[in-house]
C-alpha cells in the first residue's frame, strides 16, 4: 500500500497498478485492503465476483460492456484488457539488454540486421495457444508456438511487440520454417522478463491486438 501511494500518476514504479483511483477526489476516497498469502488468486476471485454480479443494464453503460471490470482495473487477471481507449498513460519503459545498455521502449523499435520490423497483426482479438510452457522455456527466455498457432504471426523472422500484464516489450519472432522439418515457432523475450510474468506448467493464450500480441 505504501508503494501504491508513493507512485506518481504515469510512473511505472514502485507500483503503477490501480492508478485510475488516484484520479478521484482524494477528500472523498477511502482505500481498504487486507492481507493474503495468495494475492493473485484473491484478486482473480474478487474481480470474477464483481463481473458475475453486474447486471446487463449496468454493464451496457460501462466503457466496455464486454469487460465490465471495476473502475480501476484495466485488465482481467491473466486475461484480456478492457477497451478503454487510453494510450500513453505510463512513462516509456527503459529495459536492459543484459549488458548494461538501455534498450528503447517497444514502440520505438530500431531495426536489427537479422530481423524485419513488421506491420501490426491484420486482425485483432484472435487467440491461439502456445506450447506447454516448461522450465527450460523460462530459462531460455522464450515461448514456443505450435504450427497451428503460427497463422497469427509474420511468415518470416521479425521483431514484434508483446504485451504482458499491460507492459509492452520488444521480442523476436522466428517461425522456424527453414530446414527439412518445420518446428514450433519461437517468441524470444528474455529470461529475466519472462520469469517475471510467466510460470511453467501450462500453455498460455496469445491474443492479437492493434499493435502486437498480448500474452495471457
Amino acid at each position: 500500500m505504501n508503494q501504491f501511494y508513493k507512485t506518481a500518476i504515469g510512473a511505472r514504479a514502485p507500483h503503477a497498478g490501480g492508478w485510475p483511483v488516484k484520479m478521484l477526489d482524494p477528500e472523498l476516497l477511502w482505500v481498504h485492503y487486507g492481507p493474503t498469502q495468495d494475492p493473485a488468486t484473491a484478486e482473480a476471485a474478487m474481480i470474477g465476483h464483481f463481473v458475475a454480479n453486474i447486471s446487463d443494464d449496468v454493464a451496457s453503460t460501462m466503457i466496455d460492456p464486454t469487460a465490465p471490470l471495476p473502475f480501476a482495473n484495466l485488465t482481467f487477471p491473466a486475461g484480456r484488457r478492457k477497451a478503454h481507449g487510453l494510450h500513453g498513460f505510463k512513462a516509456p519503459r527503459q529495459l536492459s539488454d543484459g549488458e548494461g545498455r538501455a534498450t528503447p521502449h517497444a514502440r520505438e523499435l530500431t531495426q536489427r540486421a537479422d530481423l524485419t520490423i513488421t506491420q501490426p497483426p491484420e486482425s485483432t482479438g484472435i487467440t491461439r495457444p502456445t506450447q506447454n510452457v516448461t522450465a527450460t522455456d523460462i530459462s531460455n527466455g522464450q515461448l514456443r508456438v505450435p504450427r497451428l498457432s503460427k497463422s497469427i504471426f509474420p511468415a518470416i523472422r521479425a521483431e514484434i511487440e508483446v504485451e504482458l500484464r499491460g507492459d509492452i516489450y520488444a521480442a523476436s519472432w522466428d517461425p522456424r520454417t527453414d530446414g527439412d522439418k518445420e518446428r514450433s515457432g519461437v517468441i524470444r523475450i528474455g529470461r529475466r522478463i519472462l520469469s517475471n510474468y510467466i510460470q511453467a506448467g501450462v500453455p498460455r493464450q496469445i491474443e492479437t491486438t492493434r499493435t502486437g500480441y498480448r500474452i495471457g
